[in-house]
């Protein structure tokens, strides 16, 4: 399993890229704080027929805890 760079502070809004590796038949997954970005890799994995890729908008997951 892979570890994923935490979201930007401040950032409310993460964006997941899935895709499928054509040359090795790998699903992969990365994360991205801006969607541009996002949609730049996943045009990227876009490289032969059977390729796709995908871009969710996450709600960022909130760093630390709320202490009562």
């Amino acid at each position: 399993m892979t570890q994923q760079a935490a979201p930007k502070t401040g950032s409310t809004t993460e964006y997941h890229v899935h895709y499928l590796d054509a040359e090795s038949g790998r699903l992969g997954h990365e994360t991205f704080d801006g969607l541009a970005e996002a949609e730049r890799f996943a045009d990227s994995k876009l490289s032969a027929p059977e390729s796709w890729a995908t871009v969710d908008a996450v709600p960022a997951a909130r760093a630390g805890r709320l202490v009562a």
